[in-house]
């Protein structure tokens, strides 16, 4: 089958990204002819044989409207193809692929829209209508769908997105000393994992006023992702390691994943993290909140630094127990995923 796939970038970076690596490997795995088409290419990012990277140049055109162009560049290429979805907002494709709506993350913030914002909204109402099919990431995706958009249920799948299990495991929990050493990370104090591109959407200012509730001789911070802002800095129990590419080395070597976002329409750390044997903390505003029990984690009620401050201290205490099975039970293999999508092929 011939498969075209649009983002706006191939490249290592937040959920998205990943999520597009994963369905090039699987389309290709299935024996599929997979195109992808973006604007932005990082040449050192891996790309499996039978996947071809097209590159719209839009150098030319602001940043801030390269989003708005791209889409009108791309219908001849969605017309060649068996099955074509987009991970960006486009129009012209048979799968639209949600990984969070704009309105959803506006009203959820209680942010009030600027320009930008509601040509965002109006080229989400396009790809909406326009598209035969919808996916979900998360049902509070699907909702959010639902509700500001108007789109009719029949039209949108709910499929969470797929995990390398390959990449994510257990394997290196025997190695947990080891890898601490590795990463910088204290041997005798409880650490928690915040792995972040977007600090403010997820959390990171509560979070830190939470820590400085803790005693500092117990508690670590360990931030992966973006720079660090200002006031993490001075923190003597926060380490940054940066952007690390063996994040299940880094999940290993924790204690803990935490993810306070104030919008989190999926959150893929969480599902790496509980693959890993690590068990998390996350906000009621996380969609890969479905997939999390008592086995596996907490949710928080709020994002108080009280509130946060006393989850973390009940987690030191308690013992969680994540099936090893986790993947299986929830059907989030790769290989699960491809064939659902292939299943909307018209």
């Amino acid at each position: 089958m011939k498969i075209m796939v649009a983002h706006y970038q191939y490249q290592l970076g937040g959920g998205m990204e990943s999520y597009l690596l994963d369905l090039c490997r699987g389309f290709a795995i299935a024996g599929d002819e997979v195109d992808v088409w973006v604007y932005k290419h990082d040449q050192h990012v891996n790309v499996p044989d039978g996947v071809r990277i097209n590159r719209k140049k839009l150098r030319w055109i602001p940043k801030k409207l390269r989003h708005f162009v791209f889409p009108a560049l791309l219908q001849p290429a969605f017309c060649k193809a068996d099955l074509s979805l987009a991970l960006s907002l486009n129009w012209g494709q048979d799968v639209q692929i949600s990984g969070g709506t704009h309105l959803g993350f506006l009203q959820t913030t209680g942010r009030q829209p600027n320009l930008l914002d509601k040509w965002k909204i109006k080229l989400e109402h396009k790809a909406f209508q326009q598209a035969q099919y919808i996916v979900a990431h998360s049902p509070m995706i699907m909702e959010e769908i639902q509700v500001h958009y108007g789109v009719p249920m029949n039209k949108i799948k709910m499929l969470y997105p797929p995990l390398d299990t390959e990449k994510f495991h257990r394997g290196y929990r025997s190695q947990k000393n080891l890898l601490r050493k590795q990463f910088g990370l204290s041997q005798d104090k409880f650490v928690l994992l915040f792995p972040s591109t977007g600090h403010v959407r997820k959390g990171l200012q509560p979070l830190l006023k939470a820590l400085e509730l803790l005693p500092p001789e117990q508690f670590e911070l360990c931030i992966v992702g973006s720079k660090l802002p200002s006031n993490a800095s001075r923190l003597s129990n926060v380490k940054a390691l940066g952007f690390v590419n063996e994040m299940a080395k880094v999940y290993s070597a924790v204690d803990v994943t935490i993810l306070p976002s104030f919008y989190e329409p999926f959150g893929l750390v969480v599902t790496e993290s509980l693959q890993c044997g690590t068990p998390v903390i996350i906000s009621r505003y996380v969609g890969a909140g479905n997939l999390v029990d008592n086995n596996c984690g907490k949710i928080l009620k709020d994002l108080s630094p009280d509130t946060l401050s006393c989850a973390i201290q009940e987690t030191s205490q308690q013992h969680f127990n994540i099936p090893e099975d986790f993947v299986e039970q929830h059907q989030l293999q790769l290989s699960n995923h491809i064939q659902q999508l292939r299943l909307l092929h018209l």
